[in-house]
Parts: structure tokens; sequence; C-alpha cells
């Protein structure tokens, strides 16, 4: 019995069979790759600076003699292009505070620069690296005698109401006044052309948002340093000034007073937070907010020692920012109606039990907050991983976790339906690959972005 053949395939059906192994094959790549960050610039090592700020899809990019460049420079990029475009160069004397004082709106760049032309007060000296700004008192200073026995530093406090008992044995401290800048504010537009000047302002803590700028106008402080038994402390009656100028305008306003010459001004998209201290022996502190845009001061309630206020957004009339917190203290998502109504927490306390976060970690799209969250569940030695979520705006309910960002990620920025991040990873040659050997390894520094879902 002669066995039958096989019959031969046409060109025409092996044609279509590729085709559909080919469709096959790029669904599968599409289905695997979908969740994957969209990478767009790269650089050759982890210690490079963060790529710049990103808004309107463009990359920002300031930097002067500080940084390796001739003058106080701006640059711009697309996020998904390769040429830079020079959009200002300052002449070489002036430069860029640190970090430098950028902001980007309505199709215009406003920066300020500085000419060298900073007065300080008498015996000025650099701003103290410590909690509530002032430096632990120097007891060998103080009438040349230090206190027998350890002492337990507790801390900045405010002076007792006029009237009160003041505790402890207290001594005068002689007080310097903190540099004063001298920033110089100009415009230019995102596509560049002529440069515009705007205000001058002289004080400490710039802080630009947008086309307003919070400062301050500093005054000496009356501080004293007090102890009583074994616990010492700084007590401090501040008499400087938060001021806001309009740089459309000219204008400037006083927004508050009774500050200390050395605070923390924490800013965030629309806005500055700030704190008051209490009279010994209350810890906590007093914590306040007011917007760029109308200069109105807010006042948020009390807030724990070891808790400072993060990145704010404001949306739909209310305020959204976190307390931070450790790993122990979870981070809390805050909200405040605006119009004054009620001041509170989104979620129950540690519900979901959010880890650190840092950097522009709220932004606002099509109706959602959406939130970048760090993790509980990394070791000690690795950085925890971050999250993206997000929760319907004014219609609090509980947090929808979006996707799990890659590796070490920072840089975090909200821009047009986009986030955007800065991720560093570890390259790895063929041996070292082979191997497992981990020795000689790069790392690398890529800017990312992913999708907001609308």
């Amino acid at each position: 019995m002669t066995p039958s053949k096989k019959p031969k395939l046409s060109a025409r059906t092996l044609l279509i069979q590729a085709a559909a192994v080919a469709a096959v094959v790029f669904v599968a790549w599409i289905l695997s790759h979908r969740d994957q960050p969209e990478r767009l610039r790269h650089a050759a090592t982890a210690e490079a600076p963060q790529f710049g700020t990103v808004a309107n899809g463009t990359i920002f990019r300031a930097s002067d003699h500080n940084t390796g460049d001739v003058a106080a420079t701006i640059r711009a990029c697309p996020v998904n292009g390769v040429a830079e475009q020079i959009l200002v160069q300052e002449d070489p004397r002036f430069s860029f505070a640190s970090p430098p004082a950028v902001s980007i709106s309505d199709g215009v760049v406003r920066y300020g620069v500085a000419d060298g032309d900073s007065q300080a007060g008498e015996s000025a000296l650099p701003r103290p690296a410590r909690p509530g700004g002032y430096p632990k008192p120097n007891w060998r200073g103080v009438n040349g005698a230090k206190p027998t026995g350890p002492l337990r530093y507790l801390g900045v406090f405010a002076q007792p109401p006029h009237g009160e008992a003041a505790p402890g044995t207290r001594t005068p401290i002689p007080m310097d006044l903190p540099l004063i800048e001298t920033l110089h504010f100009r415009q230019v537009s995102e596509r560049g052309g002529p440069v515009s000047n705007l205000a001058t302002i002289r004080g400490t803590n710039l802080t630009i948002i947008r086309s307003h700028v919070f400062w301050n106008r500093p005054a000496p402080d009356n501080r004293f340093a007090v102890t009583l038994g074994s616990d010492e402390w700084t007590e401090v009656d501040g008499h400087t000034d938060l001021m806001l100028t309009d740089l459309a305008t000219g204008t400037t306003r006083r927004v508050a007073g009774g500050l200390p010459s050395y605070y923390d001004l924490t800013a965030g998209n629309d806005g500055v937070f700030w704190t008051k201290t209490h009279p010994y022996p209350d810890r906590d502190r007093e914590l306040f907010y007011a917007g760029a845009a109308d200069g109105v001061v807010h006042h948020l309630g009390r807030i724990e020692p070891n808790q400072v206020p993060a990145w704010s957004v404001e949306d739909g009339g209310a305020l959204y920012w976190f307390i931070s917190g450790t790993r122990s203290d979870p981070a809390i998502l805050m909200a405040a109606d605006l119009k004054g109504g009620k001041v509170g927490p989104v979620f129950e306390r540690g519900d979901p039990p959010f880890g650190g976060v840092a950097g522009e970690c709220i932004g606002s799209f099509r109706g959602y907050l959406f939130l970048v969250v760090k993790g509980e569940e990394a070791s000690r030695d690795a950085n925890p991983l971050a999250y993206l979520c997000r929760i319907p705006a004014n219609r609090h309910r509980r947090v929808e976790v979006l996707r799990q960002l890659p590796g070490d990620t920072y840089g975090y920025h909200f821009d047009r339906g986009y986030l955007y991040y800065n991720l560093i990873e570890r390259e790895r040659g063929l041996l070292q690959t082979i191997s497992g050997d981990s020795a000689g390894q790069g790392r690398t520094n890529t800017l990312c972005r992913v999708p907001l879902p609308g």
C-alpha cells in the first residue's frame, strides 16, 4: 500500500501562519511591557544630579559655576528629545541660590539669581543644622561655666507669656542674624526670547511658587539658654515677618509675624507650611499654611514633635498634604477645607500603612488625587519600595494601589497626566551576570514616566 503524501502548503498559507505567529508574539510583548515605565533619558552614573524640573512635557535644568557651567544658565529640552536649548544665560557674576529659585507656569520661566551682594547681621553664621533651626547651647561659653552632670537637650520652645513665671535658670544668648540673600527675579518664555526684570528681594528663606515669592524679613530674636535639673533647652521670642511678593504686580504684603529668625518653611505645589512652638514643657507645635495665590493664613492644628509636613496640593477648595512618618509611625495623608471647614486625616491612622514619603508625592488629575508612597516591607538595608496610588478627590474611599514602581526611585513629579521619576539601577556586565559577582558594578540613573489613568 502506497503511503499518502502530505499536502504541500502554499506560499500564501505560510505567509498567513507567519503573520499569525508574529501577531501572537507582538500581543505577548505588549502585555508583558504594558506596565513597564517609559524610559526617557539616561545618565552614566547614579551620582548624576536629578535631571531637572518637568513642566508641560519639557525638562528645565538650571546650572551655574557651582555645577560646572560658566554662568547661571537655564536649559530646556522636550522629555522625549535629545538636544537642549539655552533659554537664558546670565552674566558670569550671577549665580543661583541653593536650591535654585526657579518656577515654570503659564508658559513662563521665572527665576532668581544672586550677584554676590548679600548682607548678614553682626557675626553671622551659617544656618545651624538642628531641628528648630537653633544650635544646642554652648555651655562653655555661657558665663564661662558648664553645669555639672549630663544634660538632656529638649529642643526649642517659645518664651512664656508675659506675666507668667519662667522655669529654670535662664542665660541670654547673643543673637546672630541669618545670612540675608539678595535675589534678582526675572522671567523668560518657555521657548526662549528676551528676559524681563520682575523684582529684587532682600531677605531669607526665599521660596518661589509660580508668580509669587515667600520670604522672611528677619529681625533679632530674644533668645535664652535654660537649664532645669538635668534638662536644657533654647527659649526664643521671635520678631521675624513672613512676607509675600507678587512678581506680576510688584506688590508685597506681610503674611505672618512673631516668627524666629531661624525656622523651617516647607514649600508645596501651591503654598508653604511653617510651625510655631509652645512654651516649655509642651513640645507639640502649631501648624500653619498660606497659599501663594492669596496669602491667607490657615491654622491647621497641632502636630507632634517628630512630625514634619511634606508635599502639599490644593484641589477643589481643599488642601491635601502628608505628615511624614517613620517605619514605626506611618505617614498620614491629611485634608483641610480651605474655606474654614474640617481638618483631619483622609484615612484612619496607619490605614493604609504608608511609609515615609519625600519629594512631590501628591498630584491631581481628572478628579483623582495621585499619591506616591513608600511601603514598609523592605529590609532595613534596602530602600523601601514605592507605590503609585489614587483616591477620588472629595470622595474619600480606600486607597487604590495602581502599580509598584520598579527598583530604587526618587525625584517624583506629576505633569500633564504622567508621573515622572528617577530610577537607579545596577549596570552588570556579562561576566558579572554569569558569575553573580556584584563587584565592579556601575549604577545608572534613568528618567522614567508612567501614565496616570483618568
